[in-house]
């Protein structure tokens, strides 16, 4: 490159750009019309403040000679800081003059520091410093100058090209987009700046020419980074387009003062304004009219944009109202997010909003269902449940807290499984019930505290997403009386069995006079249903014990093995029947070897209810039956109520063939009893009168006590009423027969006549006197004395004290006469008649209805009685004659 550089200003202007050192273009009057480099270092102002108002002389002082005369005297200047410079160190100075542009001379000044090269190597030295390639030519298209980052990046040595011809060293140029470029700016003598590819190098070179008569400098820079930092930019701005224009919400970019720069369709559609007339506008005009969620104006300090300009953070979801300008009303979330600069301050400002107006509609709409869903999951009269995916519980109403028996926060997480009473399998029916998406069946529930519930439900499947509803009703009283009523019905049905089976054995048993056929029927009526498995009758020994006298559904020998049982309690739950008068029922468990027949016998009639009831009449048990059942408590209360009147019939039936017995046997016993104490009112009366009472007469009233006719010798009427105002008991005392003394006696209890008459007894005579006295009974020859006294003390502390036989043939008698057929309540209401004088003639001593009353039966029945029986008797005794 050529030394000569005073026809060479273009090129000294690609100088002034690259030189790392400060340089100043001056006018030909001294002003700087360019400035490169550190020159506040050098000034304290930066290269822009000189630029057309510093001059020479104010930086460098008055030494430096005027412009022109410094370049023309070609030479370096040394200067240091003085008071009327800006200059701030020693420094050297290089002028040079560059061109001629518009009759106007322009200087370079080239400040470096003392000890830089001579002038004619400054040039050159400045040229190597340069970051990037710099070449020269002349005319002739030969290289006069390569400095070294040329070399580099041409990838020859600077000898390889100096004085050579380009075209020569490159041939391949000459197709290229720089030969043209180079040639044009050659030919036109005009400055030219391109980029081109090269291909060899696979770079991308900016180059700017600067022709003069001499040739041409070429200064070239590597900018593939550049252009690749320009590619990807128009990439990304590409893609910034892109993603405007397909986002689906809108977008704007505001400068700093609140200026539209970029508008998205989107944003177009939502605010209801044409881009045209955002862009360019600020985001307060139009007066979008914006409020916040309570409708209240939002200041301009609270909009997203506001707050991202002065916090230089990004913002979002700010929920907020604005009317568009066709004065509808929308719901928008606003983010915004600030671009900072490279100084870090804010450039511009991306606003996004979207319009959630229907999405706040629809959570309006939710709420509300929610609210009247609230309103009718807590109060209904239903439990309701909501539970997750895995079976807790997340939420329960009142009626749910009321059922489960919990308060609603302890009910609420617990699982299902906690309540599933027994052996519910609650996993398997939850797992069944998501796959089928709805269920309904019986939910055994356990509260907390043990007590079961059985409700019916119905479950629904995500009536949220992932929550899951059931509807439980405590059913458990209805299907108690269901169960009941079910229940009830077997047990109507079976007790209306029980009754005809009461018909039946009644019927059966009906006139018939033999103790032992009237058991056995009773028996096999009892067993000829499928109610009872067998039955049999007992009675209790003289011993303690038990026998059985007649059975049915097993034999006699079976039923006395099972009574004799030591493992199976049958005696003592008979003998408490026996004892008591009142039925017992027991289930019969297990046996032992000694009792294996027992055992084997129960199992095979499949025995599990034993039920006994007494055969009594007037307290008077003659027996126990007892009925073997296959079913679990087969004697509810309404059948032992039914069988304990079936064993009353029983009962009856037995005394009264026992009393017909009595009455028509001709072979008696007579037994007589010793009272001592106070057990009869008939020694406590003989002890008050101090007189000797005789008793002639013994009938029982139908509510309850007897009639006791009596004889009372010389004692006066009134001495008797005194001493009956002192018996409780006694209820009332009447003279019947004033020439016999004899008196009629209501009592309304007497503990020796009931033990006397509930053994089976009649009481046809007595004698009481000074505080003792005796009664005469009547039994069968064949009665069991022994059994017969034990069932008298039962009930009274009576002693036996004598016993003989007694023969009642009446041979002047019709023979048929004794064997009326009159019942036990006749035959005692006739007694009492004749007792009380009702047949006495002309006057009668007690009318009818005096005798009605005193028996407590009203005068018809009375009189229908005691018809009844003179035609029986007239009957007999006619048809006996």
């Amino acid at each position: 490159m050529s030394n000569d550089t005073s026809d060479a200003p273009a090129r000294w202007r690609a100088v002034v750009e690259s030189l790392a050192d400060v340089a100043l273009v001056v006018d030909e009057a001294g002003t700087v019309v360019a400035a490169t480099g550190h020159t506040d270092r050098l000034f304290g102002r930066p290269a822009c403040e000189l630029e057309g108002e510093a001059t020479v002389e104010s930086l460098l002082g008055p030494r430096i000679p005027s412009p022109e005369k410094a370049a023309v005297s070609d030479r370096l200047y040394s200067l240091s800081p003085t008071a009327d410079a800006a200059l701030t160190r020693s420094v050297t100075v290089e002028v040079r003059s560059l061109a001629a542009e518009s009759q106007r001379s322009v200087y370079l000044y080239r400040i470096a520091d003392p000890g830089a090269e001579d002038s004619k190597t400054v040039a050159s030295a400045a040229l190597d410093r340069v970051t990037d390639g710099f070449v020269a030519f002349d005319t002739e298209w030969r290289y006069t100058y390569v400095n070294e980052r040329a070399a580099e990046l041409l990838e020859r040595p600077e000898a390889d090209l100096l004085g050579e011809v380009i075209w020569d060293v490159f041939p391949e140029a000459t197709d290229t987009r720089t030969y043209e470029q180079l040639q044009r700016a050659m030919d036109a003598q005009e400055p030219v700046t391109f980029e081109d590819y090269n291909e060899s190098l696979e770079t991308w070179v900016e180059v700017r020419t600067y022709p003069s008569a001499t040739g041409l400098s070429v200064y070239f820079t590597d900018v593939t980074d550049r252009r690749e930092r320009e590619r990807e930019l128009a990439r990304e701005r590409d893609l910034v387009e892109q993603l405007l224009r397909a986002s689906p919400v809108g977008t704007c970019v505001l400068a700093p003062d609140g200026t539209f720069t970029k508008v998205n369709a989107r944003a177009e559609d939502i605010l209801g304004v044409s881009r045209d007339h955002l862009l360019d506008d600020t985001y307060t005009n139009p007066n979008w009219d914006v409020r916040d969620p309570n409708g209240d104006p939002l200041p301009e300090e609270a909009f997203p944009f506001a707050i991202a300009l002065r916090t230089g953070e990004s913002t979002f979801d700010h929920l907020q109202t604005l009317e568009r300008p066709d004065g509808s009303r929308i719901w928008v979330s606003v983010s915004a997010a600030p671009l900072t600069g490279p100084e870090g301050h804010v450039e511009r400002v991306v606003v996004t909003f979207d319009d959630v107006t229907a999405q706040r509609e629809r959570e309006a709409e939710l709420r509300e269902e929610r609210r009247r869903f609230r309103a009718v999951f807590d109060g209904t009269l239903d439990a309701l449940i909501l539970a997750d995916d895995d079976g807790y519980y997340v939420d329960a109403n009142p009626a749910a807290c009321d059922l489960f028996e919990l308060e609603r926060d302890e009910l609420v997480g617990s699982h299902g499984s906690r309540f599933a009473a027994g052996d519910f399998d609650f996993e398997a029916a939850w797992e069944s019930f998501l796959e089928e998406g709805s269920m309904r069946g019986e939910f055994p529930l356990e509260r907390p505290d043990g007590e079961g519930r059985i409700t019916e439900f119905a479950a629904t499947a995500n009536v949220l997403p992932g929550y899951h509803l059931s509807a439980l009703r405590d059913v458990t009283e209805r299907v108690e009386a269901k169960s009941q009523l079910a229940a009830q019905r077997d047990e109507l049905h079976r007790l209306d069995r029980v009754n005809r089976l009461l018909r039946d054995v009644n019927r059966a048993i009906v006139g018939e006079d033999d103790r032992d056929r009237i058991e056995a029927a009773v028996c096999r009526k009892l067993v000829g249903t499928d109610l009872y498995a067998a039955a049999f009758v007992s009675r209790s020994d003289r011993n303690g014990g038990v026998t059985v006298t007649n059975a049915a559904g097993l034999s006699t020998e079976t039923a006395q093995g099972l009574v004799e049982s030591h493992r199976l309690p049958f005696d003592q739950s008979i003998l408490g029947a026996y004892r008591t008068n009142s039925p017992t029922v027991f289930a019969p468990r297990g046996t032992t070897e000694s009792d294996e027949s027992a055992a084997t016998r129960l199992s095979s009639l499949g025995v599990r209810s034993v039920g006994n009831f007494p055969v009594a009449s007037e307290d008077a048990v003659f027996g126990v039956v007892t009925l073997l059942a296959t079913d679990d408590d087969a004697f509810p209360v309404r059948e032992r109520t039914v069988l304990t009147e079936l064993a009353d019939i029983v009962g009856k039936a037995l005394d009264d063939a026992q009393t017909k017995k009595l009455l028509h046997a001709t072979s008696l016993l007579e037994l007589v009893f010793e009272a001592t104490g106070s057990e009869t009112v008939l020694v406590r009366l003989s002890v008050a009168l101090d007189a000797p009472i005789r008793l002639s007469g013994v009938v029982p009233r139908a509510e309850e006590g007897y009639l006791l006719y009596v004889t009372i010798d010389g004692e006066p009427t009134a001495d008797v009423a005194g001493a009956v105002t002192d018996e409780s008991v006694v209820q009332s005392a009447r003279l019947v027969d004033e020439e016999t003394a004899r008196f009629e006696l209501t009592v309304s209890d007497d503990p020796a006549v009931h033990a006397l008459l509930a053994a089976g007894g009649r009481i046809y005579s007595g004698r009481f006197v000074d505080g003792s006295g005796t009664f005469s009974v009547e039994v069968t020859a064949e009665t069991d004395v022994r059994r017969f006294t034990d069932r008298v003390r039962e009930h009274a502390p009576l002693s036996l004290v004598a016993k003989r036989d007694v023969d009642r043939s009446r041979d002047d008698l019709p023979s048929g006469a004794v064997e009326s057929e009159l019942t036990d309540r006749q035959r005692e209401i006739l007694e009492a008649a004749y007792l009380a004088g009702y047949f006495e003639w002309p006057r009668r001593r007690t009318t009818g209805k005096e005798l009605a009353a005193k028996l407590g039966i009203a005068s018809s029945t009375l009189h229908q009685h005691v018809r009844v029986a003179e035609r029986k008797l007239f009957a007999q005794y006619l048809e006996a004659i």
